[in-house]
């Protein structure tokens, strides 16, 4: 199954908003709210990965979007994805990349579909809480905590980013 670029941007608009909603849910949970917003940030993810993917070009092309389609049409994870976008695609020299492709995205969805959900709560900060091992960058990030939720900074801050927000409620 081949794919073109129309179809490969659908697919990753399937992830972001799968790995949104997960965001939003649990930014619901956390806030015990009801409703959940997916809203402008995942509009603006979608819209720069229609200008990435408009970079990638024939064979690669055919072969990412091969290898996504069909892990999204057999409803796999996005571990087992990332391992059928190394095996057909990249081969074991770049094995790393789809991982970190995979894992740094969902980051990026997850995030900023909290963000919307706390805006959409009332909620007007948020902590960065840097993960066990982080960065230094993480770590100053966490430090500068809290941000106003429209000028937070870029979440995930460099590939394979596990940070993620905490809403401030007090």
């Amino acid at each position: 199954m081949t794919m073109d670029s129309g179809r490969f941007l659908a697919v990753i608009e399937d992830v972001y908003r799968e790995a949104g909603a997960a965001g939003a849910s649990v930014a619901a949970d956390q806030l015990k709210i009801e409703g959940v917003a997916t809203g402008a940030r995942i509009q603006r993810l979608l819209a720069q990965a229609s200008i990435d993917i408009k970079g990638i070009e024939g064979t690669t092309l055919d072969r990412v979007t091969t290898a996504i389609g069909n892990g999204v049409a057999a409803q796999q994870s996005a571990d087992e994805i990332a391992q059928a976008v190394r095996a057909n695609v990249y081969g074991p020299m770049l094995s790393g990349q789809a991982d970190m492709i995979a894992s740094t995205e969902a980051n990026r969805a997850f995030a900023s579909a909290y963000l919307d959900s706390a805006s959409a709560a009332g909620i007007t900060q948020v902590n960065w809480v840097a993960y066990a091992g982080a960065c230094p960058s993480c770590l100053d990030n966490e430090s500068a905590s809290p941000y106003d939720i429209g000028s937070t900074p870029d979440m995930p801050d460099h590939p394979n980013c596990e940070c993620c927000w905490e809403s401030v409620t007090e």
